[in-house]
């Protein structure tokens, strides 16, 4: 019943498609007619060309540690690694993360698996994004201002400190 239905549906095309590529649509079961045009419209990939994408993915600059890691596993999703899978994936996230700060931390660990190594770059990369916002959030020194900061530094802690003198004066 499928076969019919996707034969008078499918339109001249794909019909005159199928009987082109050396079948009787007719003869077919559903399952084959499936099969005989998915092959046509979507070929299996070059596991070479995938390999090569997967082997040549580096970190962008903007590029989280967790969206780098999905697009790995993404990339390996149909490779057959067999039980060396973990270990490529760790080589490629410890080599493709183009933070050498992330990469000798990664490197120090005796027994790096890739579970580890995902914990420990998402870890440094976290601490390293702290960092830099407590440095924008942090006042700088006074040598550090510019000299028309400084002078309405100290107007403004001048003024303070004559407001906190007039009030507490008992004669004024």
């Amino acid at each position: 019943m499928k076969q019919v239905i996707l034969l008078t549906c499918c339109g001249k095309k794909i019909y005159a498609l199928i009987q082109g590529l050396r079948s009787n649509p007719k003869e077919k079961t559903y399952e084959q007619l499936k099969k005989i045009v998915g092959k046509h419209f979507s070929p299996p990939s070059s596991s070479i060309m995938n390999r090569l994408k997967f082997n040549t993915r580096v970190r962008e600059k903007s590029e989280s540690i967790a969206s780098f890691v999905v697009a790995l596993q993404q990339l390996v999703e149909f490779f057959e690694f067999g039980n060396k899978l973990n270990d490529m994936l760790r080589d490629h996230l410890v080599c493709g993360v183009n933070d050498e700060r992330i990469q000798r931390k990664l490197q120090l660990e005796a027994k790096l698996t890739f579970e580890t190594a995902k914990k420990l770059a998402q870890a440094a990369e976290i601490a390293e994004k702290d960092t830099r916002q407590l440095k924008r959030d942090t006042p700088r020194c006074i040598h550090q201002l510019s000299r028309k900061q400084k002078e309405e530094w100290f107007i403004s802690t001048n003024q303070n400190r004559f407001y906190k003198v007039w009030r507490q004066s008992p004669g004024l």
